[in-house]
Parts: C-alpha cells; sequence; structure tokens
C-alpha cells in the first residue's frame, strides 16, 4: 500500500511511519526520521519494517492476540506536529485499545508506565483529544433510506 502510494509525487505532503507494538517486556513506539522524500519512506518500510519487531530497536516485541498499545501511539503521535499541522493519521492494528474493562494485561501495565514516563495520562480519551488539536467528524448518519 504504502509503496503504491510513494510512487506518486506529492509535493507538500510529508509522510512519516510511526509503528506501535508490545511486550510483556515493554511498550515501543517508533518513527520513521524526519525529512524523507516518499521513495526514501518506501524504501524504509520495506528494508526496516519487520513484524513483531520495532525498527532500529532490537527486541521482539509481540504481545498477546488482544487488545493494543494505541493510546502510546497516539500520545506519542500528538507531540510530534505543531497545533497547526495538518495530519492525517491512518492506524493500523488488528485490535481494540487497552480499556479497563478488558483488565490489567502486563502488557496493559507497560503501555501505563511507558505513558507515565514521558508525561502522558493513562486515560486514551484525555490522550486521544489534546486541547490544541481540532477534530473533525461527520454528524451521525441518521436518515439512511435512499432519497
Amino acid at each position: 500500500m504504502i509503496d503504491c502510494f510513494c510512487k506518486v509525487n506529492r509535493l507538500g505532503l510529508q509522510l512519516h511511519i510511526h509503528t506501535f507494538t508490545e511486550s510483556d517486556r515493554g511498550c515501543y513506539v517508533t518513527q520513521s526520521p524526519v525529512g524523507l522524500t516518499q521513495p526514501q519512506v518506501a524504501n524504509y518500510v520495506q528494508t526496516k519494517l519487520k513484524l513483531s519487531n520495532p525498527p532500529d530497536l532490537h527486541v521482539s516485541a509481540h504481545g498477546g492476540d488482544g487488545p493494543e498499545n494505541h493510546t502510546a501511539a497516539i500520545a506519542d503521535l500528538t507531540t510530534k506536529f505543531g497545533k497547526d499541522a495538518n495530519v492525517v493519521c491512518f492506524m493500523i492494528t488488528d485490535a481494540t485499545p487497552h480499556y479497563k474493562s478488558h483488565g490489567a494485561s502486563t502488557e496493559a501495565k507497560k503501555e501505563a508506565e511507558w505513558l507515565s514516563n514521558n508525561g502522558f495520562e493513562t486515560d486514551i480519551f484525555k490522550v486521544g483529544c489534546p486541547r490544541h488539536y481540532t477534530y473533525i467528524m461527520s454528524p451521525p448518519l441518521t436518515n439512511l433510506s435512499p432519497p
């Protein structure tokens, strides 16, 4: 997907790759180097991204097959761009975030530790909606019948 996207030169577009994964040993959030051209981003994805291996950290990080560390990923992303930046984020994952209702797994505890150590709230709803960001949401779909 990224390789195809990067084949078209999109002037003024900065593309960054952020990864997030976890294990019972830690919560890992990484980002591609800033300032890469689109072909360089495609190369970064092809050469650096491997399943369950955060780039350049030399750890195997595969949590249980359940909730993921979305909160840490969003928290880190909010620190990378100014309040006037136009950012589109596609979060690709195979599970829901760690919610308190899921219990306190070792992975959830490691994510909460990462968030606290990096100065963030551990509540996904407080991290996901910082005050200086504007979120555009579509109105609820109430009339789904054909015109």
